[in-house]
């Protein structure tokens, strides 16, 4: 009995634990929580500081469009029949530089249609719609105004005191059937940068994603560096700006679920911006010394900057040559002689000079005027006539009657071509010469044979020193350059601007 009272008690207490669970089921069910509807950001955001972050982002856009809104729509520009509405879009509003351009928390520009404001006029008040949609985020905000005791202007908001304060709606979307409630995670690393050299941060900062859950999109967000380019399916962006700032890295799955991670980088000098170092090397004051000079017979002394040896041998030198000349007979050389061998009678021409040839030259026409005649003209080697009109006339005194011919006229000179020739000849006995071959010397050889003598001969050589000053060497180049360094450059501290 005691054993089936047990089994009872067990049976009961397990049955009560499952219909307080179903009970528990059908009121979240029935009833979702406060966070569930603040979704505006991520289906399930379990880090704060996201959710704080995209809807800060939001907020800031959706209030720079109410507060345009009110500025722009004066009282000539509100609806006036209870019931009439006005609207204008985002992209009227920045075509008419209401609002500055923005883009939501991916980096990306919001929908310029479907983002408006809408104002619709009530009994005694006004009513502004103000809704942006970003990607897939869009939420509207209600804003009362009229004109009121306390306004300070024509038309003001309406006083919290007297209405709720405007609150963000979020969209509701329907839930996957297939959605996946695991968050994707991301940690962020310093892929590279951040190097320290000489008191100066050199270089770009690359910030990675060290691990991301596969599929899902990445994006990058740093404050303070002005960073705030998203990347989507990115894994890096290079920060160029100095000081120091944390950058957020979140990781989004297909169903909107996000995970964030951040880490701080510290960057000095911008990256863009080259420092120069100086070096200096100085080298000491020194005798550039030249190599001693071939020994010469030319007597050198020596001074302070040259220095001279002298070396003295006996030495066999010529003092003189032998010469000897030498004819050789059987070597005869030729030449040509011209002789005379008798005379012969020949026509020698005794005078010359200039014979006309018969032939003439001429100038060219040279116009002299015009004329006038009774008759045609006949032109000649040196004239010539050219036609240019005919004038008739009567004479009524004796009826005669005439044709006065005009011409211009025009003339040339001649000039008989002369040939200068012989003009006169006469027989003459001219001597008959002949060219013979005959011998004009014989080949001669000079032989000249050397005398030599001992003698003593003094040989100079000589080497000279000049002066080079210290010099002070200064380049200017990037920090640890080897080079300079093992040339024995040294750092002098100063640093400059490339």
């Amino acid at each position: 009995m005691y054993n089936d009272n047990k089994n009872f008690s067990i049976k009961n207490v397990i049955l009560q634990f499952l219909f307080l669970a179903l009970f528990i089921f059908i009121l979240i069910w029935l009833f979702p929580l406060k966070s569930d509807l603040n979704k505006a950001v991520s289906d399930t955001n379990t880090n704060d500081t996201e959710s704080v972050l995209l809807g800060r982002i939001f907020n800031e856009n959706i209030i720079s469009m109410k507060d345009g809104a009110k500025a722009y729509f004066t009282t000539s520009r509100l609806p006036q029949k209870v019931g009439d509405k006005v609207k204008m879009t985002l992209k009227e509003m920045l075509e008419k530089k209401i609002v500055l351009d923005f883009t939501d928390k991916d980096g990306k520009t919001c929908d310029l249609t479907s983002s408006y404001v809408e104002i619709t006029k009530y009994d005694d008040e006004f009513v502004m719609k103000v809704n942006l949609k970003c990607g897939d985020e869009e939420n509207y905000l209600l804003v009362y105004m009229g004109c009121y005791d306390y306004c300070s202007t024509t038309i003001c908001e309406k006083n919290p005191t007297d209405v709720k304060t405007p609150v963000l709606y979020p969209v509701v979307k329907p839930t996957p059937t297939n959605e996946t409630k695991s968050v994707p995670s991301c940690t962020l690393k310093v892929a590279s940068g951040s190097l320290y050299n000489n008191s100066y941060y050199v270089g770009n900062v690359v910030i990675e994603f060290a691990s991301k859950a596969s599929g899902a999109n990445a994006t990058l967000t740093g404050y303070g560096l002005g960073l705030s380019t998203n990347y989507s399916n990115n894994n890096s962006y290079t920060v160029s700006n100095k000081g120091t700032t944390t950058i957020y890295g979140y990781v989004k799955n297909s169903y909107g679920n996000t995970a964030v991670c951040s880490t701080t980088i510290t960057i000095g000098e911008i990256s863009n911006v080259t420092y120069l170092y100086e070096y200096t090397k100085t080298t000491a004051g020194y005798y550039n010394e030249s190599t001693w000079s071939t020994p010469s017979t030319t007597a050198v002394t020596a001074t302070a900057d040259r220095a001279v040896k002298v070396s003295t041998t006996t030495e066999k030198v010529i003092i003189g040559y032998n010469v000897t000349t030498t004819v050789d007979k059987s070597q005869p050389i030729y030449g040509t002689k011209e002789i005379t061998s008798g005379t012969v009678d020949k026509e020698v021409c005794t005078s010359y000079n200039y014979v006309p040839t018969g032939a003439y030259s001429y100038s060219n026409w040279t116009y002299v005027g015009d004329v006038y005649l009774n008759y045609s003209p006949t032109d000649t080697t040196t004239t010539k006539y050219v036609w240019v009109d005919d004038s008739n006339w009567v004479c009524g005194a004796d009826c005669t009657a005439g044709t006065t011919h005009k011409y211009m006229k025009y003339t040339r000179t001649t000039t008989a071509v002369t040939e200068y020739k012989c003009t006169a000849t006469e027989i003459q006995s001219v001597p008959l010469v002949t060219t013979i071959q005959v011998i004009t010397g014989y080949k001669t050889t000079v032989t000249r044979t050397p005398v030599y003598q001992m003698r003593q001969v003094t040989y100079y050589s000589y080497k000279t020193r000049v002066w080079v000053n210290s010099v002070t060497d200064t380049k200017w180049s990037t920090y640890n350059d080897t080079t300079l360094l093992n040339s024995g450059y040294t750092y002098t501290g100063n640093i400059k601007q490339k």
